[in-house]
């Protein structure tokens, strides 16, 4: 019985199995489809967010503009009331003083008593307007320091977002994947040719192997 030498095949053999090991490891530093997957759903998510944030933003922005407005409004008009409030104390105040400084006359009449009445009148009329502009003004305060918190928390989470390192991570990944791609399949091809050669050595082998046999019977 013939001893056949097997070193090229079990040389092939090494070399396929080395191509299979090197495959395999450059799988291993690729990443899954459902990796990537997960993590565009959390660059959405991601997003979303970022535009939620930049609205609301944008509302809370233009709210704070109309409270201004009211606010503004509201100083204008407590300002005109409390101006009137200053004339009228200054009539009812030369009326108490009981005779009038440019020609002398007296003003305890009684239709200076009457006109009195009627200032102290228009005077707490006023006094009540201002009183609701100073709450109206308290209610606008309490309201732009509601705004301005709301769109301070909306502004941390946007300066916090992890938009941009998510986009780059999977930007990254997926380049990974391409480069580790070509390699994988050269080396695929380069499997497919070491197992042709494989079997066209075993074909030799067990050619010679017939051929030996075949002699062996003719000269036994």
């Amino acid at each position: 019985e013939i001893c056949y030498n097997e070193s090229d095949i079990k040389r092939e053999m090494s070399a396929v199995s080395s191509y299979d090991q090197r495959i395999n490891d450059i799988k291993n530093i690729c990443v899954s489809q459902d990796e990537l997957d997960s993590l565009n759903e959390e660059i959405n998510k991601a997003k979303a967010l970022e535009d939620y944030c930049r609205k609301g933003i944008d509302k809370l922005s233009a709210a704070k503009n109309e409270l201004n407005k009211n606010i503004y409004s509201f100083q204008a008009d407590g300002k005109g009331y409390k101006s009137k409030i200053a004339e009228i104390d200054k009539k009812i105040s030369l009326i108490d003083s009981g005779k009038c400084p440019t020609c002398g006359s007296q003003l305890d009449s009684p239709e200076f008593q009457e006109e009195k009445n009627r200032l102290l009148e228009e005077k707490a009329s006023l006094e009540k307007e201002v009183s609701g502009v100073l709450d109206g003004l308290k209610l606008i305060k309490g309201r732009m320091d509601a705004v301005d918190k709301k769109s301070s928390e909306l502004k941390q989470s946007l300066a916090t977002s992890n938009l941009v390192n998510l986009q780059a991570t999977y930007k990254s990944k997926v380049f990974q994947n391409t480069q580790s791609a070509e390699p994988i399949e050269k080396m695929r091809e380069e499997v497919v040719k070491k197992i042709e050669e494989l079997n066209k050595i075993k074909d030799d082998l067990d050619k010679k192997k017939s051929i030996y046999n075949a002699l062996s019977m003719i000269f036994s």
